[in-house]
């Protein structure tokens, strides 16, 4: 029984897979319903990095050989389907950051982003 002003109870599968081969992607259940939205979560298969950054490592700030990064940041704007990609150095606090036309990476300190650009991923 809902109580009226009460929270649902959360989903119990949060994510799905959604494409396997070759770069493995999960999604949001909860935000596949829109249409409009495209999201992925990606894991560290399907890049070109090589050793400890193995395999799809997107940080330019661990030693990776920055056009393996480069690569890997092309495949993730190539699934997304975007003109441009805008990432972050994550501190893993609550700040999001709101791109718009002219904001340009890198940035640091921010875990999440949220535009109204089209082909922005």
């Amino acid at each position: 029984m809902e109580v009226a002003g009460s929270n649902p109870a959360p989903p119990t599968n949060l994510f799905m897979l959604f494409h396997e081969t070759p770069l493995p992607v999960f999604q949001f259940s909860c935000l596949s319903q829109f249409s409009f939205l495209k999201h992925a979560v990606f894991t560290r298969k399907g890049g070109y990095s090589q050793g400890a950054y193995s395999s799809l490592n997107l940080s330019f700030d661990v030693g990776d050989n920055p056009e393996a990064v480069k690569k890997n940041l092309e495949l993730v704007k190539t699934y997304m389907g975007a003109k441009r990609i805008v990432w972050s150095r994550q501190i893993h606090d609550k700040n999001i950051l709101i791109v718009q036309d002219d904001t340009l990476p890198p940035f640091k300190g921010y875990d999440a982003f949220i535009t109204s650009c089209s082909y922005t991923a």
